[in-house]
């Protein structure tokens, strides 16, 4: 009777660990840029989407998507972020005392190898995009 407890206890333990791991769990790269490359959902957001990628001469650098698809030279291990850039036209007081329009840059990172970040596969960087009226002309049926 104790023995069987004792195995109780372990199982258990051992399904609790499980579930901590998967929490950890983070897609590959490999994955993240098949399901941008071939979702219906990211199709129009392709030329906003940016790979940093680690060059072993240059550092760290960034490609968008379709610059990094059409290049096969890349390794995939060498991937550490996906991030969707949002321009945004903002007026500005200029030294003349006028007002002029600048575009501001606005990165959001969803998939971040380094701080473990996956936004991606649990779909809140669409809930994030959709909440920016900016980008609601970029997106389709999301």
């Amino acid at each position: 009777m104790r023995d069987d407890k004792i195995k109780c206890r372990q199982q258990s333990q051992k399904k609790k660990k499980s579930d901590e791991e998967k929490q950890h769990y983070l897609i590959t790269s490999e994955h993240v840029l098949d399901r941008l490359q071939w979702d219906l959902e990211w199709s129009t957001l392709l030329q906003h989407i940016v790979i940093g990628y680690w060059d072993r001469f240059l550092g760290m650098q960034e490609i968008t998507v379709p610059d990094f698809l059409a290049q096969t030279d890349i390794p995939m291990h060498r991937i550490y972020y996906f991030a969707v850039v949002l321009e945004k036209k903002v007026q500005v007081l200029n030294d003349d005392g006028k007002m002029e329009d600048q575009i501001q840059e606005e990165k959001i990172r969803f998939w971040d190898r380094e701080t473990r970040t996956d936004h991606f596969s649990k779909k809140q960087i669409l809930s994030t995009l959709r909440e920016k009226n900016d980008v609601s002309s970029l997106l389709v049926s999301i």
